[in-house]
């Protein structure tokens, strides 16, 4: 099962697919240095996710983060 993802300066553009946080075992998610609209929208679903990098991305809020309960790092500078 999918356990760590890395899209770090990866050009994606528009908006991250909020299914991502569905991903059962989903523990590291990079999205840093994209030029995408970032919702955390169903991050509560993410329930092992320790490491979120959404720095430079085109993050909207962080509404809703503390719902991520086992999170650790969180980098969005």
């Amino acid at each position: 099962s999918v356990v760590s993802i890395d899209l770090q300066n990866n050009r994606l553009m528009n908006s991250l697919v909020t299914e991502i946080f569905k991903l059962p075992n989903l523990k590291v998610l990079n999205l840093n240095k994209n030029d995408i609209q970032v919702s955390l929208l169903g991050i509560q679903n993410a329930t092992q996710l320790a490491y979120l990098d959404i720095s430079e991305t085109n993050l909207l809020s962080l509404s809703g983060i503390s719902a991520a309960t086992q999170l650790r790092v969180l980098r969005a500078d």
